[in-house]
């Protein structure tokens, strides 16, 4: 978050995620499920969501992070 004190007359943006894991709302941090259990969290800006848009179902499969997402995205064709 960038501290704008110091330009009050000015309207600020803030990244909605990072307000509500800063107020302890959500977790700014997530995990890849391709990724060791062992690895770093990831911020949540780099995470893709997996779900299988052939059904009606919206439940997601997962999380990848970006290195993951973008390898599964090249495997889909």
């Amino acid at each position: 978050m960038i501290d704008s004190r110091d330009r009050l007359d000015h309207p600020t943006m803030d990244n909605y995620g990072d307000l509500l894991a800063l107020a302890g709302m959500v977790r700014a941090t997530g995990s890849c499920v391709a990724c060791p259990p062992e690895s770093a969290h990831h911020h949540a800006e780099h995470l893709w969501l997996v779900h299988d848009a052939a059904t009606q179902d919206a439940t997601p499969e997962g999380l990848l992070c970006s290195r993951h997402a973008l390898e599964a995205r090249a495997s889909m064709g």
